[in-house]
């Protein structure tokens, strides 16, 4: 990957809570933003970063949740989640370190503004 490539395991939210939520990959080249989940063909979203607005990171959340709009369509996406059904409740304490350090990766990468 290139310096301005980025990519990062990430759970598409349904909602507030990661609960159901759908594993994937975020993946931004080439100016564009994509999520593709494990194992499907095509991608959830694919779209230019000029059509995505509105980017934050909640506070509660600690740096590990993104939310914004793309091709009018509000997306959230968790990087602190556990493979385990209830994935709030299935994280580890030692899944905070790497979801943080991939929430500022995605900060800096979605010009988001800083805390």
């Amino acid at each position: 990957m290139g310096p301005d490539t980025l990519e990062t395991p990430a759970w598409l939210m349904r909602g507030v809570v990661t609960v159901n939520a759908t594993l994937g990959t975020l993946r931004l080249d080439a100016g564009r933003l994509s999520f593709r989940a494990t194992g499907a063909q095509a991608p959830v979203f694919d779209v230019g970063l000029a059509e995505i607005a509105n980017v934050t990171f909640p506070f509660y959340n600690v740096g590990t949740v993104v939310r914004f709009d793309a091709a009018g369509t509000r997306y959230r996406l968790a990087f602190l989640a556990s493979e385990r059904r209830f994935k709030w409740s299935g994280a580890r304490l030692s899944d905070v370190r790497p979801a943080r350090r991939w929430g500022k990766q995605w900060k800096a990468a979605l010009g988001a503004p800083e805390d």
